[in-house]
Order: structure tokens, then C-alpha cells, then sequence
């Protein structure tokens, strides 16, 4: 099979405990409403059932969280034949806030993400252009390299994985020349 899921969130993120919680816009107040309106990170623990990867995109305050959790990314992949479980996320212990820019319209590791979409191709590492279709080894490269740059080094992304990042299985495009974002 060549499925892979991807699940991208972006938008407000916390913590409860130090476990990620996504952060709907029904959370009005923190101390009143994240538990029973956020969503926790183990909510996606439903997808270990589907046999393909899974890459997660996050890009919102306290989501290096999820990188942390080993629940969350080592035991949801249980079949290491079948899946592998990725975590990107825009923050990291060095820095909880995933800020966004009004002139990019978006967060730095969403306008990063369609950049690479927008330009697809693969990474030359030489003059940092892409070449090619993009691979998901090519987005977290180019994320951890991109991210420090375009924040003034206020943002560096963490990254965890179930499996080795270099499997055959990842070397399927996530992005292609003249793709979704291309005219």
C-alpha cells in the first residue's frame, strides 16, 4: 500500500500536564473550557487502527508537546511493517509559541509547508531549491532549516518518529511539480 495519512492542525495549541491540546474555538476560557472543548492529543490514538503512516503537521503553540508524549508517537505505531507514526510540529522546548506573520497570512510552518508544496520539487541542497517531487524526509529538512530563518531563530520545530525517517515506505512524493498549489 501506498496510503499515507496526513493530519494537519493549525491554529491555537496548549497544554494540560505537559500533554498537547489542540485548542477549538469553543475554548473561551483556559481554566474553564480547554479539558472539555480542546482536544487532546491522545484523541488521535483511533488512528493506530488504519494501516498506513501517518504525519502530523503542527503548527500551534505548545504542540512540541506531542513530540514528547511517547505514547502519542512510539506505541501508536504498532505495526512496524504497515505504519510509522510523524510528528512536525512548529515549537519545541526552547520556544512554546508558534507565532504567525500577517504579511505571510499564516504560521510560519503552514506558509513553509506551502512554499515547499508551491515550489515542489525536491531540495537541492546547494542553493536550497526544490527539485523534483517532495519527500517527506525533504519537508522536515527544509522545515528545520526554514523555520529558525524566517522566525529570527524565535521558533525551532521538533520533529519524532515510530520508525527510521529514511524507510522506502517515505520516499513516496508528498508534493509534485505543477501540484495542488501550482497553476
Amino acid at each position: 500500500r501506498r496510503d499515507v495519512i496526513i493530519v494537519f492542525l493549525g491554529g491555537h495549541g496548549d497544554a494540560i500536564d505537559n500533554h498537547f491540546v489542540f485548542v477549538t474555538e469553543d475554548v473561551v476560557s483556559k481554566d474553564n473550557d480547554l479539558e472539555k472543548y480542546g482536544i487532546p492529543w491522545s484523541t488521535f490514538q483511533g488512528l493506530r487502527s488504519i494501516p498506513a503512516p501517518t504525519i502530523f503537521l503542527l503548527d500551534a503553540c505548545h504542540s512540541h508537546n506531542a513530540t514528547h508524549d511517547e505514547t502519542a508517537v512510539r506505541e501508536f505505531a504498532h505495526d512496524a511493517d504497515m505504519s510509522g507514526f510523524f510528528v512536525l510540529s512548529a515549537t519545541s522546548d526552547q520556544q512554546e509559541l508558534a507565532n504567525e506573520s500577517a504579511n505571510l497570512k499564516h504560521g510560519f510552518l503552514t506558509y513553509i509547508i506551502l512554499k515547499a508544496a508551491s515550489e515542489a520539487d525536491g531540495i537541492n541542497p546547494q542553493n536550497n531549491r526544490f527539485q523534483g517531487d517532495v519527500e517527506w524526509p525533504e519537508i522536515v529538512e527544509y522545515v528545520n532549516k526554514q523555520l529558525p530563518l524566517i522566525s529570527g531563530n524565535e521558533q525551532i520545530p521538533s520533529f519524532a518518529a515510530s520508525r527510521d525517517l529514511e524507510s522506502q515506505m517515505f520516499t513516496i512524493p508528498m508534493f509534485r511539480p505543477k501540484g495542488v498549489l501550482n497553476d
